[in-house]
């Protein structure tokens, strides 16, 4: 459902947005004053839509778009509208209380719109178009190795 409604025509975030959640809906760009890398044409054909795309990998959405008009915008709020919406009470006076399915915590560390995100633990440049290990994770795994061939 966030791919439908990240990609609806007309969708107006200031009027149609998250209400029991604050989401950081303001672009990060990366520190570099570089001119961005351009990219080789994909080998496979991407299905995108106009205003970006969302991929899940269990409880990981990954939110991809163009920093153009309000995709930034719609990119942060599409998830959370979503997942507040289908977690919402069901009744006015609910049996059972629960608490909200979205990690306020996680989202203001993670969700905002960025070109660096680390993603499911390799930190993606998208303005250097690179994708690399996190220092802690490289020195990990070269210690790993190192004792594998000692």
């Amino acid at each position: 459902y966030a791919n439908i409604l990240l990609n609806a025509p007309g969708w107006n975030t200031s009027t149609f947005h998250p209400r029991s959640i604050s989401v950081l809906s303001s672009p990060k760009p990366a520190t570099s004053t570089a001119a961005p890398h351009r990219a080789l044409p994909p080998c496979v054909a991407p299905s995108i839509g106009s205003n970006g795309t969302v991929q899940v990998f269990l409880d990981d959405f990954i939110t991809i778009t163009s920093d153009a008009a309000d995709n930034a915008q719609c990119a942060a709020f599409a998830v959370p509208l979503v997942i507040e919406a289908i977690s919402r009470p069901l009744l006015p006076s609910e049996p059972i209380p629960r608490t909200g399915l979205i990690s306020t915590k996680k989202l203001q560390a993670e969700g905002q719109p960025s070109e660096i995100q680390t993603v499911l633990g390799w930190v993606i440049n998208t303005r250097s178009l690179t994708i690399a290990l996190p220092q802690a994770k490289y020195l990990a795994w070269c210690h790993e190795i190192d004792a594998v061939l000692a």
